[in-house]
């Protein structure tokens, strides 16, 4: 990803004070030069909290009490961005923010208040890295470990502040913490390295979401064939009901397989209530004559439905014209104008307004009198519809009440049968049975289908295991442990190639990251060693160095890489001059004698591997380094500038910026 510095930019808490801006240039080694106590460490703190830290650690003596807001103008691939955060006084942080975006940023004289929260900007930030929107849990996030990618989780590969540059137990940013460590390990390292892509972590959640429905769905299989089987268990139990209510004649004592069985029931579930018929000795005149009872009821309950269906129609009818007339006698009202001006006393094909004479006027008004005359016909004939509609209503309320009047007697007369007659009240009994039994056994031969082994939920459960093997196939946990291991064998080579060119002891031991510790096994003809366990601060500064270099170069290597093109170093020569800086902090306006031997030496050339690499990545890498070495040490490098000098009695924060003495 394409984003570099171009500006640290302080306001002062007095508007009067033009903002203080420490420019820096793209795809160069940017040295920041300058005694203690001059603001150099905090410029990472600087550009941590305005790209989003959830805590400010920007320090609270000089630097907090004379700003107001703190800033960062970086170059994209979209143009240049203002990223401003308030300075939050005793808290830990602030959400407020003031962004500005466009081709080149012009910086504001003072800042009054946020256009922008700490929210929205790291929601931007992970939209200019193009991270992806997909957990690393499949969607089923239970700890933090698990959440998105996030640009923060970037900041890990970019600073390399004064207490981790030559750290033998630290290796990265902010792995001091539990969490931010195992996030890192676990999920952050095998993302960035390609190890796990976009399209993986797509193929994942797919994945668990076809795994929920597949459980789902086994769950509802077992409970349907556990309900089945007992159903199974019951088949003859099933045809002798069937056979005392009439619906088969088969003889259920009969030595019937199951699959006959089935068949049988099969039949009987395709009959209706109207198919039911008692033995022909029972059946008696009260029978027959609710049975014929029972046929014009549901006759009558048919026309009754279709003429309320009628109704219903006919009266959304008469609404919607009622409507339209109304409209159509608005557009009458307004036409009106037409007829009056045609009554006007005007001179001959005079105009009926001014008098004049005047063919279009006089061909407009006769359009407005003809649009007229269908308005009012057609709003005439809309009059006789509400009437016709009415007539036709009130006849089918008629026909209704003659149909509700019919259905009420004939349903008197079958309770009048059920009381006078003991067969027609078991004949009306055994009909609702029948419509039970015939439901539950349709219900029952569905449940039966469903559950054999080409039924809907078998079918389901296939296509999703199916499913669920593709995209696991991209889930692949051996390929991802295979790309693991190659980036990490392409980080060895670089680190390989770096290690020669610094100042250690092991410059022809292959260094290999490790990603489940967050550090570095070195290997050499003695056995292996970690970087906790080497000893001497040059040979941490340059494994430091060495990694960090080979992961830029990785990144960059790659058609795409979310990680931006930046490192920040601070102080990496403090392992060489620790007397002197102690002498420089007593007296800090003086430059220290750097003479030309092995330490210095020893610096200059880690400026020159820096410059070398960035020259060699043609504008795509951005180096900042904030040292108290002077220009005589990394002087005249190619791609190395140092256009920040507080070592004149210049600092971070103007010295006539009120709380600045302090």
């Amino acid at each position: 990803m394409y984003l570099q510095l171009r500006s640290i930019i302080l306001w002062s808490h007095n508007s009067h004070f033009a903002p203080r801006v420490v420019p820096f240039e793209p795809g160069m080694v940017n040295v920041v030069m300058g005694g203690s106590r001059t603001g150099k460490s905090a410029v990472i703190p600087i550009m941590d909290y305005c790209l989003g830290a959830s805590t400010c650690a920007i320090p609270k003596k000089v630097i907090r009490t004379a700003c107001s807001w703190f800033g960062v103008v970086v170059e994209t691939k979209d143009g240049q961005k203002l990223f401003a955060r308030k300075n939050p006084g005793e808290s830990e942080a602030t959400g407020e923010m003031f962004v500005l975006e466009g081709e080149k940023i012009v910086i504001p004289h003072s800042i009054t208040e946020s256009n922008s929260t700490a929210i929205s900007v790291k929601r931007k930030l992970d939209e200019l890295c193009a991270l992806s929107h997909l957990d690393f849990a499949g969607g089923d996030v239970v700890n933090a470990l698990d959440y998105r990618p996030s640009f923060r989780d970037l900041m890990a590969f970019v600073f390399q502040p004064q207490n981790v540059v030559a750290n033998r137990d630290v290796l990265f940013y902010r792995t001091e913490t539990q969490v931010h460590r195992e996030k890192l390990s676990r999920n952050i390292l095998p993302y960035v390295l390609n190890a796990v892509s976009p399209e993986m972590l797509a193929a994942q959640h797919e994945v668990e979401h076809l795994n929920r429905e597949l459980r789902r769905k086994q769950r509802d299989l077992e409970r349907a064939r556990a309900a089945s089987s007992r159903w199974e268990a019951e088949m003859a139990g099933q045809l002798a009901r069937a056979r005392e209510l009439g619906l088969t004649e088969q003889d259920t004592s009969s030595n019937l397989t199951q699959e006959d069985m089935l068949k049988l029931l099969r039949t009987v579930a395709q009959k209706t209530v109207e198919d039911f018929r008692a033995d022909g000795s029972t059946i008696t005149k009260a029978v027959e004559e609710l049975v014929g009872l029972e046929a014009v009821e549901a006759k009558l309950a048919e026309e009754l439905a279709e003429l309320k269906t009628r109704q219903g129609e006919l009266s959304r009818l008469r609404e919607g014209a009622g409507g339209f007339r109304d409209a159509l006698l608005l557009q009458r009202d307004r036409l009106s104008i037409a007829e009056w001006l045609t009554t006007q006393p005007t001179p001959q094909d005079g105009c009926p307004l001014c008098g004049g004479s005047s063919a279009p006027e006089r061909e407009a008004i006769e359009g407005l009198r003809k649009n007229l005359t269908e308005v009012e016909a057609t709003a005439g004939q809309l009059t006789e519809l509400p009437a016709a509609v009415d007539r036709e209503v009130q006849h089918l309320r008629r026909n209704i009440d003659n149909l509700v009047e019919k259905l009420a007697a004939v349903r008197r007369q079958k309770r009048t049968l059920g009381q006078t007659s003991k067969e027609a009240r078991e004949r009306q009994f055994q009909s609702l049975g029948v419509a039970h039994f015939l439901g539950q056994l349709g219900q029952a031969l569905k449940l039966y289908d469903e559950v054999s082994e080409d039924g809907d939920l078998a079918g389901d459960i296939a296509v999703l295991k199916k499913k669920i093997a593709t995209f696991e196939a991209q889930v692949n946990r051996a390929e991802i442990e295979r790309r693991k291991e190659a980036a990490i064998n392409r980080l060895s080579t670089y680190i390989s190639q770096f290690m020669p060119q610094l100042d250690n002891d092991h410059p022809d031991d292959i260094a290999r990251l490790v990603i489940d510790d967050l550090t570095l096994r070195i290997t050499g003809v003695e056995g292996d060693s970690f970087l906790w366990n080497i000893g001497s601060g040059s040979n941490w500064l340059s494994y430091h160095l060495s990694a960090m270099l080979a992961l830029q170069c990785f990144f960059l290597d790659q058609p795409y890489s979310s990680v931006p093109g930046l490192l920040v170093f601070d102080q990496p020569s403090q392992v060489y001059f620790p007397e002197k800086l102690i002498r420089q902090r007593n007296a800090p306006q003086e430059t220290p004698a750097w003479t030309n031997d092995e330490d210095t030496h020893a610096v200059r050339i880690a400026f020159t591997l820096l410059g070398k690499i960035v020259e060699a990545r043609k504008g795509a890498l951005q180096i900042i380094v904030l040292d108290h070495a002077p220009e005589t040490v990394w002087g005249h490098l190619s791609h190395v500038t140092g256009n920040v000098n507080w070592r004149t009695g210049d600092k971070l924060v103007p010295a006539d910026w009120p709380g600045a003495e302090d």
